[in-house]
């Protein structure tokens, strides 16, 4: 997925008020457009902020807040108000995302919710297998599909039942099952860093921007245009330029984000591993699907929602789009004779009406 109109641009420009950041992080890059009258860094600003996400929650960071949770043996230690985070009130105190462990905790409970609406297909506890396959932060390892074994013993360590959550007032405890078992959020990370990014300019009074790491993205009020900020779906081909869209969509107070398999993967054999893992398999998932693009109003929930239906294949992906009204889905799937096709849940079309308007 590629923003449409954003550039590359390491120091802010201005353009009718509107100013442009980006840099590194998670992997990957991001880039944040909005209407700035605030005179502050926001640069800088969104800089830290991305720090201090990436100190709680990347695997490849040894100290991270993650890592030690991974390196643990059996329990490791929460000192953070759970409550403060997601009440269904919508009315809980803003959290302090400064404490040290919130980003962690916020991709935890958010990851559970999602992990028990997708009945365990999209599962936080993935980590052993992800890096087995040689897609996590341990080093490449290609493997056979013939290691049955190996992964039948990794999936004892795979489920979120291997992690209790015991609380003690503010302080609580995150139990695990075996000193093997491992979180990975890397599919709900980037997400949840771009909404807090959104609260973060939402705070310095900034009403319309477009926030985006790795093609996750979430778009508040409008354009430098004046209108609903246009995005560019791409078209799932390993070998499809910059700009070839399969949809292009307009978003306004909207997230959209797009898992697919046509570029991160690996080859033995004449086989295709992708990146996608099944936790209930254990195995790279291979399925009709080859892009799932979801939108919803949290970037993070759209994130995650995508990554669960690459796993559960078009089908499922179809009914489980159709059962929660907070997510529409465009979804990109080969057909028999070799070419593509595309299914569309009954609310894209407002979507793309905005677009023709």
């Amino acid at each position: 997925m590629i923003l449409t109109g954003c550039g590359n641009q390491q120091n802010p420009t201005p353009h009718s008020q509107f100013v442009k950041f980006s840099g590194q992080t998670m992997g990957t890059t991001w880039h944040v457009t909005c209407r700035d009258t605030s005179g502050k860094p926001l640069g800088e600003f969104i800089d830290s902020l991305l720090v201090g996400i990436n100190d709680e929650v990347s695997t490849y960071i040894p100290s991270s807040v993650i890592s030690r949770f991974n390196q643990a043996d059996s329990s490791f230690a929460i000192a953070f108000d759970f409550e403060q985070l997601f009440l269904p009130d919508g009315n809980s105190p803003a959290p302090n995302w400064q404490s040290g462990q919130a980003h962690f905790v916020a991709n935890y409970i958010a990851a559970s919710d999602i992990f028990f609406q997708t009945n365990g297909y999209f599962d936080p506890t993935v980590m052993p297998l992800v890096n087995y396959w040689g897609f996590g932060y341990e080093p490449r390892k290609k493997h056979s599909l013939k290691d049955s074994a190996a992964v039948d013993s990794l999936l004892d360590l795979v489920g979120l039942d291997r992690v209790i959550h015991n609380e003690f007032g503010k302080s609580s405890r995150l139990v695990k099952s075996a000193p093997g078992v491992q979180l990975d959020f890397s599919a709900i990370a980037k997400g949840h860093a771009v909404d807090i990014i959104v609260l973060l300019l939402e705070s310095m009074g900034v009403r319309d921007a477009l926030v985006e790491i790795g093609g996750e993205v979430r778009a508040i009020g409008m354009s430098p245009r004046g209108e609903p900020w246009r995005i560019g779906i791409s078209t799932p081909k390993e070998d499809a330029a910059q700009g070839d869209f399969e949809r292009i969509v307009s978003l306004t107070n909207l997230s959209l984000a797009t898992s697919g398999n046509y570029r991160n993967y690996y080859e033995i054999d004449g086989v295709k591993h992708s990146h996608t893992i099944n936790p209930k398999t254990g195995f790279p998932e291979h399925n009709t699907l080859l892009s799932a693009s979801v939108f919803s109003k949290e970037c993070r929930t759209a994130d995650a929602w995508a990554t669960a239906m690459m796993v559960v294949g078009l089908e499922s992906a179809k009914a489980l789009t159709l059962q929660n009204p907070s997510i529409e889905s465009i979804l990109i799937f080969g057909a028999p004779d070799g070419s593509t096709d595309v299914w569309e849940s009954p609310g894209i079309q407002q979507i793309l009406k905005a677009t023709n308007h």
